[in-house]
């Protein structure tokens, strides 16, 4: 593995690099995709491309890491593959949600945020286009009688759960040496205005049936937690 910003420059020096990063990214691809089998491997996985991202900086010369190419897919990946854990459903063993193994989440989303902020710009972008039709949908859900799709509201309640706790991961991760402070802050900002968008929702009153009152104050503390952590 990579164990010094010195070894990136070894391996772009390596004839093979290309087809070496290539594979490294179709498996790590299919890893997220596998993501109830793989999650250890993930975890390694990230570990790997933060290191390899926050190298770049140090990088002499001018030979093409091919990070630009590959980082963005393997961000969008992980999201949609926390996407897919929650519409595919668990069964009654809750170690089979991601969400529910506190210690590999917090390991994955340790390393995540490197990836987000190596393209900073276009990982937010990605972001806040997801997540707005989710918030809409959270929003008219709530609107609807408390004898409705009890299952549907929970894959939102889920793909929001995964959103916050990924925004969260990447504001911890104010520091980074691809972009500058302001535009950072920028982004930042635009962020942490969906999750009090998100905030708001909760807070309202949309959402406040009793048999729904544990999950609602979940997603509200982790929300109000998440805008916390810019102060």
């Amino acid at each position: 593995m990579l164990n010094s910003f010195s070894q990136l420059s070894e391996l772009l020096s390596v004839e093979i690099y290309t087809d070496w990063i290539h594979l490294v990214a179709e498996f790590t691809t299919k890893s997220l995709q596998s993501w109830q089998w793989a999650s250890n491997s993930v975890y390694y996985l990230l570990g790997l491309w933060s290191r390899l991202v926050t190298s770049v900086p140090y990088l002499k010369g001018d030979t093409p890491s091919l990070l630009d190419e590959t980082v963005p897919k393997i961000t969008e990946g992980f999201i949609t593959s926390r996407f897919s854990s929650v519409q595919g459903g668990f069964s009654d063993d809750l170690s089979d949600n991601p969400l529910d193994n506190i210690e590999l989440l917090q390991d994955q989303l340790e390393c995540f945020p490197y990836l987000c902020r190596f393209q900073y710009g276009s990982s937010s972008v990605y972001i806040i286009k997801i997540m707005e039709p989710i918030l809409q949908a959270y929003t008219e859900r709530a609107r609807l009688p408390t004898h409705g799709d009890v299952d549907e509201l929970s894959v939102i309640e889920g793909q929001i759960a995964w959103i916050v706790h990924i925004i969260a991961a990447i504001l911890k991760v104010r520091q980074t040496t691809c972009c500058s402070t302001e535009s950072q802050e920028l982004i930042d900002a635009e962020l942490a205005a969906r999750v009090l968008q998100l905030i708001n929702i909760t807070d309202s009153g949309l959402h406040s049936q009793v048999k729904r009152k544990k999950d609602n104050l979940s997603i509200y503390e982790l929300s109000t937690s998440t805008i916390m952590i810019l102060f």
